[in-house]
């Protein structure tokens, strides 16, 4: 755990009441939404400076039997190769 080597944060953890350490599910998946938020609003501006940019979209069966798709973009700043893998996701079946 982080807290182990962050005095501050121990100390909140041990001593905050219940409602104000911020440690429940709901609470934790909030925050992890708004990383998320934030990190897509950096690519998608990063993406719109970029002189060229793609995007890869592949789509595999694993050994269970579940399809899986993975995600993975490519821009060019300044003579820089960025890329960023947006990650791998399992696909649930559709009914058409």
């Amino acid at each position: 755990m982080q807290a182990q080597n962050d005095e501050i944060l121990s100390n909140h953890l041990m001593y905050a009441d219940y409602n104000t350490k911020y440690t429940s599910a709901e609470i934790q998946n909030e925050l992890i939404s708004i990383c998320g938020e934030l990190i897509k609003e950096d690519v998608v501006k990063s993406c719109n400076k970029a002189t060229f940019f793609g995007f890869i979209a592949d789509e595999a069966t694993d050994e269970s039997k579940k399809e899986q798709m993975s995600l993975y973009l490519r821009y060019a700043i300044y003579r820089l190769n960025m890329h960023f893998s947006i990650g791998i996701t399992y696909l649930k079946q559709h009914i058409i």
